[in-house]
Order: structure tokens, then C-alpha cells, then sequence
């Protein structure tokens, strides 16, 4: 099984210059829908994380389900840089940890999991 992070604004949905608090954004990035369904039926785990103000836990939640974004969890208030630690397999010493980062508005089509 397999967790996976997913931040909210660039990532899953667009996010312009005139971003304020990303709840405004109505537009869902290219692949995002596809690949959270695929990744839903597989089984994984998803959390999505973002740097919205736990105030803001509502509207979000709101605003996910009305575009189609499917999730398990949601983390609000994750600013700044993120770093994922994990320890290895201990089977096979084997990364359990895999990072991406996609361009700013670019969707989730270049990621296979």
C-alpha cells in the first residue's frame, strides 16, 4: 500500500496571480482527476496536505468535493518546505520514501506511481 502527500494549490488545482487563498480557483490541473481515481482504485492512501489556515477546513473540504477531488485525509496548515523522512525496507533496503515535484499549474501526468 502506498500513502501518498498531494499538495492542493499548483499542484492539483491552478493556482494564478491573483491567488489569495486558493478557495476562489475553480479549475482542476490536467490528469489530477484521472490520476486520483487510478490511485484510488489501487488502494493508496490520500492525503492531502496544504498550507491553508485550519479555518479555512470547511471551505476546503467544500471545494474538494464539488470539483471531484477524492481524498482520505486532509493537513491543513503544512507551509514552507516539506521533508518526508522514512526508514528503509527492511527486507530488501529499498526507499520508502519517493518525492516529486511537478512545475507550478502543471497537473500530475508526468507521475507514475
Amino acid at each position: 500500500m502506498k500513502s501518498i502527500f498531494i499538495d492542493i494549490d499548483g499542484t492539483l488545482i491552478r493556482q494564478d496571480k491573483s491567488f489569495r487563498n486558493g478557495l476562489d480557483s475553480q479549475e482542476v490541473l490536467p490528469n489530477v482527476l484521472e490520476k486520483l481515481k487510478e490511485w484510488h482504485k489501487k488502494g493508496y492512501n490520500l492525503i492531502i496536505t496544504t498550507a491553508r489556515r485550519e479555518s479555512a477546513r470547511q471551505a476546503t473540504t467544500n471545494q474538494l468535493i464539488s470539483l471531484g477531488i477524492h481524498f482520505d485525509q486532509l493537513i491543513m496548515g503544512v507551509g514552507g518546505t516539506r521533508v518526508l523522512i522514512n526508514n528503509l525496507s527492511e527486507s530488501s533496503l529499498e526507499s520508502r520514501a519517493i518525492a516529486y515535484n511537478p512545475e507550478l499549474n502543471e497537473g500530475l501526468g508526468r507521475i507514475f506511481l
